[in-house]
């Protein structure tokens, strides 16, 4: 009679800890970057407190950060594309400062700070 009311928990605390474990195994593609404050790129805040923060990530990849008096607003983890070939590509230490900036003044303006891939493209072939 003990039996029956000991499988029931003991086969639950088994499925939650197997649901733990799955969920907790499971790591990003990119790991956040571990690099001190000098490789990152920082502009200097405007008359509204807006700046941004660059970093280098993975794969000469970059992304940034959006800050409003040094406190972050928006974070882009890594700012890719897709090419004419369909392949991924990182954007480059410029792009993402031209992106940040633009994301900083649709951040002013009231919109959302996502951008496009058309976007993107646009800002890169420019």
């Amino acid at each position: 009679m003990k039996t029956k009311f000991l499988i029931l928990p003991a086969s639950l605390l088994l499925i939650n800890f197997i649901i733990a474990t799955v969920t907790l195994a499971q790591k990003p593609l990119y790991d956040k970057p571990n690099h001190t404050v000098p490789k990152q790129i920082q502009n200097h805040p405007d008359e509204s407190g807006y700046s941004f923060r660059l970093y280098s990530a993975p794969n000469n990849a970059y992304g940034y950060d959006i800050l409003k008096y040094g406190k972050p607003v928006y974070h882009q983890y890594v700012l890719t594309f897709l090419g004419d070939d369909g392949k991924r590509v990182f954007a480059s230490k410029q792009e993402a400062q031209k992106v940040a900036a633009i994301t900083v003044e649709r951040i002013k303006k009231g919109m959302r700070p996502f951008i496009t891939e058309a976007e993107v493209k646009k800002i890169v072939l420019n």
